[in-house]
């Protein structure tokens, strides 16, 4: 429940909880008051004999298709929650994917078809939690929706610049130019829609293509994908966005995990340096460079089947086991070339 205490505003458990205040211009802040609060909530319901796993859902596009959503609901998963993924999609197609790699059972994966639908289904669930980046969604759930990263502060020239690429690409045709994202890229902007995260550093990276913006739209697709993309005022604006958000709000993890292998004893993963630590039943440590997070997901959970038999004094492996880490390794490292030295550290 929502509390405050020396003026500022926070959360407990109950009349009985702490209130952990947090500063409300911080997402990271809120967020972690309220962790605290489940934590400590965690603690007298267990102390009372009567703990039920809170339950925490996900909303999927601007959600858990960001690095960030998926790091979250990875986090929650971790700490012991219920986790579940609710869209407003028609189909699970894209989405059952990320729910396997990030272990979320199908059984709580749902899709509604409508926000509508979304809301109704969230309270029907009884779910504690659910983040979402649609603002009028967050405010039919009152307590129970929380704000994802998301943004719409982008220049009104931005959106102009994207609207008239389209209105041009309406009566003439995209023809060759441009991919699915620099189009929907262009919706979003002209209709100044929320972007998240990833979205505004993947405007800010297209300021490598800025060589070609003076190509007039009847001439070739430089000048045409350049505003499709927010033009010199949108991209402009990413750069300056993107160092803002991840000055103010980014917060480094190192992941842990203790697999169930043969071959594998313990696996960190670090946020920060992108560097993945694995030591082996041997108790040496390797270490792994320039590592995605959807990279260790992969390796950490097993991704790959194996390809070979045999076993130790630590288990067996055949060929077609799923899942199964040391395959894993051997096919996500190893076979993909991903730069490596022997030695490293757990802590």
């Amino acid at each position: 429940m929502k509390c405050r205490k020396d003026n500022k505003p926070g959360f407990k458990w109950g009349p009985e909880g702490k209130c952990y205040t947090y500063d409300p211009k911080s997402q990271i802040s809120k967020d972690n008051a309220r962790n605290k609060a489940l934590k400590q909530g965690k603690a007298i319901e267990i102390s009372k004999g009567v703990f039920e796993t809170s339950k925490i859902s996900f909303d999927f596009d601007g959600v858990l298709t960001t690095k960030r959503g998926k790091e979250l609901a990875l986090r929650k998963i971790m700490d012991g929650y219920q986790v579940y993924i609710i869209s407003a999609r028609h189909n699970n197609y894209d989405i059952l994917p990320i729910a396997k790699d990030l272990g979320i059972l199908e059984s709580r994966v749902y899709v509604t078809g409508s926000n509508e639908a979304k809301i109704k289904k969230i309270l029907e669930l009884n779910i504690d939690t659910h983040y979402d980046n649609n603002l009028n969604v967050i405010d039919q759930l009152d307590s129970v929706g929380y704000k994802f990263e998301s943004y719409n502060d982008y220049p009104k020239a931005a959106s102009e610049n994207a609207c008239r690429a389209i209105k041009w690409a309406e009566e003439n045709g995209w023809g060759d130019c441009g991919e699915a994202t620099g189009k929907r890229r262009a919706s979003q902007l002209c209709k100044r829609e929320n972007i998240s995260r990833d979205t505004i550093a993947r405007m800010a990276s297209f300021k490598r293509h800025q060589q070609h913006k003076e190509v007039k739209y009847d001439e070739g697709c430089g000048g045409l994908m350049w505003d499709a993309w927010g033009g010199d005022e949108g991209i402009e604006w990413a750069i300056r966005k993107l160092k803002q958000i991840d000055k103010n709000n980014f917060e480094f993890r190192k992941w842990r995990s203790t697999p169930t292998s043969s071959n594998v004893n313990k696996i960190m993963y670090n946020d920060e340096s992108e560097e993945m630590f694995i030591q082996f039943k041997d108790k040496s440590i390797y270490t792994y460079y320039n590592v995605s997070f959807d990279l260790f997901l992969n390796v950490s959970g097993g991704k790959a089947t194996c390809i070979t038999s045999g076993e130790n004094r630590y288990g067996e492996w055949y060929i077609g086991k799923t899942p199964s880490v040391g395959a894993s390794v051997h096919k996500y490292l190893v076979k993909a070339g991903i730069r490596y030295a022997k030695g490293g550290t757990l802590r």
